[in-house]
């Protein structure tokens, strides 16, 4: 993918090199002919720099049309690809934009004098660099898409198997619940029956229960044991059992207290 990117961004770097120049302007100290530190040839045919006062972006496109090197990006000024070597020219351009060479600018002398932190500089859209910065600019783009669209396709996924694990846990609610609910069945089959004092100092059980299932279950019983026998019982199923009966084993003393009550 990025093979014809890069292809492209050597035949135009080679293409610089082969046919662009001019004879009395070049760009010095950059990464290629289109990159650099501005220096235009004098009278003496001595290579200067030129000065950043009043140094524009309609100078820079006129440099760079010379040159051939497409369009102008940015002026620089103060150095910034470095100070240059030799003699700064004595002469500011002024350039509207649309002039076929520097040297045909308007221009005039300095009344101040530049030094080399003065230096202009251009970048041309032909530059190498521009390419570069392009492509990494575009690898950036495509990588951060990619990120994002895994990004969002693993979020996809977590969010399919929490639901996938919710729609599972739904359907194993309602065996819970049924556990739960036979549970309290069972625990709520039998309650305590407070009898009287009398009759339970003649228990032997700590505790007599009564258990009021109406379901299914087995015979339900009623433990009035009041004397030393194990246990007597009432049989109070109300379900489809076969017969009801009652343990006569209670004592006479009892049924008598019973009638009493």
């Amino acid at each position: 993918m990025l093979r014809p990117l890069l292809d492209f961004i050597f035949a135009m770097v080679l293409n610089d090199y082969l046919f662009t120049g001019a004879e009395n302007i070049r760009l010095v100290n950059g990464l290629d002919v289109c990159f650099g530190t501005v220096e235009v040839k004098n009278s003496n045919s001595q290579w200067e720099t030129v000065c950043d006062d009043s140094w524009d972006i309609n100078n820079a496109a006129v440099v760079c049309s010379e040159l051939g090197c497409g369009r102008a990006i940015i002026a620089l000024g103060q150095a910034i690809f470095g100070e240059g070597t030799g003699n700064v020219s004595w002469i500011k351009f002024r350039c509207i934009g649309n002039e076929t060479s520097f040297k045909s600018c308007s221009s005039r002398n300095a009344t101040s004098v530049c030094s080399h932190s003065e230096d202009a500089g251009v970048v041309c859209a032909a530059s190498s660099v521009v390419y570069i910065a392009a492509a990494v600019i575009i690898v950036l783009f495509i990588s951060s898409s990619l990120l994002i669209v895994l990004l969002v396709k693993k979020r996809k996924k977590m969010k399919t198997i929490q639901i996938c694990s919710s729609s599972i846990d739904a359907v194993n609610m309602p065996a819970v619940l049924h556990n739960e609910r036979n549970e309290e069945t069972i625990d709520d089959d039998y309650e305590v029956v407070d009898m009287d004092p009398g009759v339970r100092e003649d228990s032997d059980s700590e505790q007599d229960y009564v258990n009021i299932d109406q379901g299914d279950s087995d015979p339900d019983y009623v433990n009035v044991e009041t004397d030393e026998s194990e246990q007597d019982y009432v049989n109070m199923e109300t379900d489809d059992s076969e017969q009801d009966y009652i343990n006569a084993a209670i004592t006479e003393n009892i049924i008598y207290d019973r009638q009493l009550q």
